[in-house]
């Protein structure tokens, strides 16, 4: 009898400890994630062009191979970096690959700078009509698209547009929430190419954290009752 007041006491003890250092872990993840960056996945437009290929980035005409081949599909993220509290400070990265319907690769390191709510010029299309309450801007790209081993240096925007994202300002889709912009290089042999992509938030790491402790957490309790 001694002994199983003795265990029952030390296991409450235990569990005192353990949710203790849960909760002290679950304030330090949350203090975290008030300064961490959004990320979102990325993928292609609803739309699709030529015989129905999926598409979220594309080259113009400057992959050879028929229109077609100018097409890629992608999967990437999209991480806004919005923990300044000067939002002219922000920045994002898309980070990708893209594949045409001839298998060949792409790998997108994009940096956007210059954050605005407000731009003078929208890329509207087939996207929705420009809202300032929903999209916003980012004036300045910075970084290289890679394609079947040939590197194109992606520094500007061109037709007066900047990188736009938000509700409804993926160009070719008025109901997704993504992004639209035109790119330029001076590797390209076209005037531009153009990405239409689709965001999805990606749940920040510390929540999925905090889930699995507290499932682990409610598991060992129940363990406990039941011995």
């Amino acid at each position: 009898m001694h002994s199983f007041n003795y265990y029952s006491r030390s296991g409450r003890n235990h569990m005192k400890i353990f949710f203790k250092s849960v909760l002290l872990l679950a304030c330090s993840l949350i203090a975290l994630s008030s300064q961490a960056s959004v990320i979102y996945g990325v993928t292609n437009t609803s739309k699709v062009n030529c015989t129905g290929a999926a598409h979220g980035l594309w080259t113009n005409s400057d992959i050879s191979g028929g229109s077609c081949s100018n097409y890629f599909s992608i999967d990437g993220t999209f991480t806004l970096n919005n923990d300044d509290a000067d939002s002219a400070n922000w920045t994002a990265i898309l980070d990708a690959t893209a594949l045409n319907p001839q298998s060949i690769s792409a790998d997108i390191y994009l940096t956007f700078s210059g954050f605005n709510d407000t731009w003078g010029t929208y890329k509207q299309e087939g996207g929705a009509a420009y809202d300032a309450a929903t999209m916003d801007f980012f004036s300045g790209v910075m970084g290289t698209i890679d394609i079947d081993g040939t590197e194109y240096d992606i520094d500007r925007f061109v037709g007066n547009y900047a990188f736009q994202f938000g509700e409804g300002a993926n160009a070719k889709d008025e109901n997704e929430f993504g992004g639209s912009a035109w790119i330029q290089s001076d590797d390209m042999n076209s005037h531009h190419w153009d990405f239409n992509l689709t965001f999805t938030e990606v749940p920040e790491p510390s929540s999925i954290l905090l889930f699995g402790l507290g499932m682990f957490g409610f598991s060992l309790a129940r363990k406990r009752q039941q011995g």
